[in-house]
């Protein structure tokens, strides 16, 4: 289903350029602001410049990908590039949206997709080449479920397109007040998982978990990258797994309310998570 306004009356909106305008001043401006920088002597405005630009990145994604491939091919194109910039803003953006069952799946899971292809690269740079059978082997799976969705969306002849909300999304390319809303809701989440981490003295294995819940990609550079947990990185990297997995069951359920959506992302997720655990037992034992 195409948008009821075409691009070409967008681009003769000075409103459409105002909110690239903007968007391009935010990535901007992260080249003149100091990395040391900090608001109320904690929180680097850098990052926090950087979230809000990438949230609206998101946003714009989504509009110009639902304008230029319609609205079903559009959402699933946000999701698949959504999950390079962030797929846990990805999630927060896509899982409430009113649209089918099928179709918000498959986009939540080509966002977990293109995470793990940023995992693979991170594993290939910092870890042992053997490593990398873990997120292969749930790539591989999870590639088989999305297209097992697909088939059976087509087998059912589902072409619900999306619906007044997803139309209203792409009136605009970008609407900053939801960018502003959905950035303070990842700005408390990152707090709250920071807190418990640093707080709590939990063992590394733990520590590692909680943190994995959100900044998965940060963790896993950051302890692969450490010659002293060398031995550890097939532990490290089914951990990080499994805090990807979880966190992304949990998001989809308090952001959608919808069991039959989390019933179907969470099964794909473990069900691929299996498949990692499974590598990983071959691995650890060889």
């Amino acid at each position: 289903m195409a948008p009821e306004t075409p691009l070409s009356h967008h681009a003769r909106q000075h409103g459409f350029w105002f909110d690239l305008f903007i968007l391009a001043m935010l990535w901007g401006s992260l080249l003149v602001i100091s990395p040391e920088a900090l608001i109320f002597s904690r929180y680097s405005l850098s990052a926090l410049v950087k979230l809000v630009a990438l949230v609206g990145t998101l946003e714009a994604l989504g509009f110009f990908a639902a304008h230029l491939f319609g609205a079903q091919r559009g959402l699933l194109l946000q999701g698949l590039l959504g999950g390079f910039l962030s797929s846990t803003m990805t999630y927060l953006r896509l899982a409430p949206l009113q649209v089918s069952v099928n179709l918000r799946a498959r986009a939540l899971l080509l966002s977990t997709l293109a995470m793990l292809t940023e995992a693979l690269l991170i594993i290939a740079t910092l870890a042992p080449a053997r490593a990398l059978v873990l997120p292969l082997s749930q790539m591989l799976l999870l590639g088989l479920i999305v297209a097992f969705f697909r088939q059976a969306s087509q087998a059912q002849g589902d072409r619900t397109a999306a619906t007044a909300e997803l139309e209203i999304d792409i009136r605009d390319p970008i609407v900053w007040r939801r960018v502003l809303k959905l950035s303070l809701l990842i700005i408390a989440f990152i707090g709250g998982m920071r807190l418990i981490s640093q707080r709590l003295p939990l063992p590394f294995e733990l520590t590692t978990l909680v943190i994995s819940l959100f900044e998965s990609h940060a963790v896993l550079a950051a302890l692969l990258a450490d010659p002293q947990k060398e031995e550890f990185v097939p532990t490290i990297i089914l951990i990080v797994l499994l805090g990807n997995a979880l966190s992304k069951c949990v998001l989809t359920y308090w952001r959608s309310r919808d069991w039959r959506l989390t019933r179907a992302v969470g099964g794909a997720l473990f069900a691929s998570f299996l498949g990692a655990t499974v590598s990983y037992l071959l691995l650890v034992r060889r």
